[in-house]
């Protein structure tokens, strides 16, 4: 394997410095932008990547938004019809049509937190699209982390 320069890794603590990278990314993707998460809450920071991704497939491109159907169970209703009018790809990984009973096929899940864009530089970790604040200590965010890699 030869190695090449130029290519970079970024830790990021957090959401507060994971979105606004993510962010910018996906305004700056020139011809694809692929986002596969477990959790995209209808919150504000759900509403705003929201607004990126379709804001990215209006200015032609290629976007694709892969859920999961438990974790991001209110994803189809709120975003999911405004995303594809706008030209952005989005798939549910096992609908949840109802809340059945507990049967362990419900344990299959799509826990993958990736973005790639432009096929030149990738995000992949813990965050999740949804607000990294507790509800309950509004002044601390979540421990989780992201690696950006170019």
């Amino acid at each position: 394997m030869k190695f090449l320069a130029g290519n970079s890794l970024q830790l990021l603590r957090s959401g507060e410095e994971y979105f606004p990278s993510l962010e910018d990314a996906i305004a700056s993707a020139r011809s694809s932008v692929f986002l596969e998460t477990y959790i995209f809450s209808t919150d504000e920071i759900g509403q705003k990547f929201a607004r990126a991704l379709a804001d990215a497939a209006k200015r032609g491109v290629l976007v694709y938004v892969l859920v999961d159907g438990f974790g991001s169970h209110n994803f189809p209703v709120a975003f999911g019809n405004e995303l594809k009018n706008a030209g952005v790809h989005v798939k549910v990984f096992r609908p949840e049509i109802a809340r059945p009973r507990f049967h362990r096929q419900r344990l299959r899940r799509m826990h993958r937190k990736i973005a790639v864009i432009d096929g030149r530089l990738g995000f992949i970790g813990g965050i999740n699209i949804t607000s990294d604040y507790d509800r309950e200590f509004p002044n601390t965010t979540r421990l989780d982390y992201a690696v950006r890699a170019e």
